[in-house]
């Protein structure tokens, strides 16, 4: 391999992955709770568990949540996303054209987190 070829090498690795995605990947791990220990718990249609449950879900999307218990109203929220910080340190890889427009914007979602990480229905 010639000295070209592995500078080449090297340069597309870092222009290919953005910094939020590097440090905090496209997924974030959501917990859901309720007051009540018997409320059938779901996540964008599927159930999670009673009382309480945990889901890995995209960073760059909104998901319903919701608790449902016979004789009782629905409980509804719906999950928020913030902007992730991090992804702004690729404008010290590339001037973020790549690392944040393309990959952690458009790819992965990873420019995006959901806040907060908790929600009590």
């Amino acid at each position: 391999m010639t000295t070209l070829t592995r500078i080449v090498i090297v340069i597309l690795v870092f222009q290919l992955t953005g910094c939020a995605s590097m440090f905090h990947g496209s997924n974030d791990e959501v917990v859901v709770t309720s007051g009540d220990p018997e409320a059938k718990l779901y996540m964008d249609a599927t159930y999670l568990g009673k009382g309480s449950g945990t889901a890995i879900v995209k960073r760059n999307t909104v998901h319903t949540v919701f608790a449902k218990k016979k004789g009782c109203a629905d409980g509804i929220a719906q999950t928020q996303t913030s902007f992730d910080a991090v992804s702004l340190l690729g404008i010290f890889i590339d001037w973020g054209l790549i690392s944040m427009l393309v990959v952690d914007w458009a790819a992965t979602g990873a420019m995006w987190k959901i806040d907060p990480l908790l929600y009590n229905v």
